[in-house]
């Protein structure tokens, strides 16, 4: 069973801020219907959300171009024999992966997203090296797609279904706080640029595989920070969809490092905890051209001198390590100021946890 859940001390990270630079006024043409057209920043902003709107594009669905999106795809399912696993939703309720599917129209699921699936499960099957290669906006669309439909999915359940309540899970206007990530997942059907800057950091890293298909796959996520990890076989990959990059590129260090089961959740942990340090707000300047959304970051920094993590601290970085280790915190926090580790020894190097002596 796994966790899709938002820890109390990752919910202080701001919420990202979105800029919208409007061009200069052309002259007006010809709207084509098939066009995503430019007002793509608003149609996001403003679209409705239900079981007869699709995900993606927010077109209206009929018998003829519905089709049912898995947030967890078929193929990761059918590999680590996932179809009736269950996940814990952000109520604590549990519900099968299989079940975890969303509206989507026939053009989104099988035009757009399914080459961007194959991609991704051909790269993973060949393993972490693979998965490198892949161009990032691949992989930013592949994660950004798990936790956007995971909460779409949660916007269709109901809060308590013994209740004759309609709230859902994930209410209406908590789903559009949503609504910069939703845009940026438009580049999967339109053309998207991020100039200069990416907006995510990614981690993708080698993991052990445990000889039992049950302990192969781990999933994690926490929602309003856009946090996620996912560990796939040999591949661990863990990302922050809107740091601004901020972390991007601090995984070179691990090399081609493989990572047993119970240090990838650790190394999950520091990763979430310093995502949860930043003491920037990403913004984000917005431009849509000829149908082409180009996006630009200011420095993330900006003209301060301060770093742009707040200090590490150890007890509030040990909380969280307990939690995703299930553990009590005493048996993780070292007084005054230290977290146990399974990453590194002793003497600060990579400590590698042969399968065969540790189990998962």
């Amino acid at each position: 069973m796994n966790s899709h859940d938002l820890q109390p001390l990752l919910r202080r990270l701001p919420e990202i801020e979105r800029t919208r630079m409007t061009p200069k006024k052309k002259p007006a043409k010809a709207k084509s219907k098939k066009s995503a057209g430019p007002q793509i920043f608003d149609a996001v902003a403003k679209r409705r959300f239900g079981k007869t709107i699709c995900f993606l594009c927010g077109c209206k669905l009929t018998p003829k171009n519905r089709t049912d999106e898995h947030v967890i795809p078929k193929w990761l399912q059918a590999t680590y024999n996932l179809w009736n696993h269950k996940l814990v939703l952000l109520n604590r309720t549990e519900i099968p992966y299989k079940s975890l599917t969303i509206p989507a129209c026939k053009d989104c699921n099988g035009k757009y997203l399914a080459p961007i699936e194959s991609r991704v499960q051909r790269a993973v099957e060949q393993g972490a090296p693979a998965v490198r290669t892949l161009d990032k906006h691949i992989l930013f669309f592949w994660l950004g797609k798990l936790l956007y439909g995971l909460l779409y999915r949660e916007h269709l359940l109901r809060r308590n279904r013994s209740s004759r309540s309609k709230r859902m899970i994930v209410p209406r206007e908590v789903l559009r706080r949503f609504r910069l990530h939703h845009y940026f997942l438009q580049g999967c059907r339109v053309p998207i640029k991020f100039e200069i800057f990416f907006p995510a950091s990614i981690w993708i890293v080698d993991t052990q595989v445990p000889p039992d298909v049950e302990y192969q796959f781990d999933f994690r996520d926490a929602p309003f920070p856009l946090l996620l990890a996912i560990r796939m076989g040999s591949v661990g990959i863990i990302a922050a969809l809107q740091d601004g990059g901020a972390l991007d590129g601090d995984e070179s260090v691990y090399g081609s490092f493989a990572f047993h089961p119970q240090q990838f959740t650790e190394l999950v942990a520091q990763f979430f905890y310093k995502s949860s340090t930043l003491n920037r707000t990403p913004k984000f300047m917005i431009t849509e051209q000829a149908g082409t959304i180009h996006v630009v970051q200011p420095g993330l920094a900006g003209l301060s001198l301060k770093p742009v993590f707040d200090p590490w601290i150890a007890a509030d970085y040990a909380k969280i390590l307990a939690e995703f280790q299930r553990v009590p915190f005493e048996a993780v926090f070292v007084p005054p100021d230290r977290a146990r580790t399974i990453i590194r020894n002793e003497r600060g190097q990579l400590n590698y946890m042969d399968l065969t002596r540790f189990s998962a």
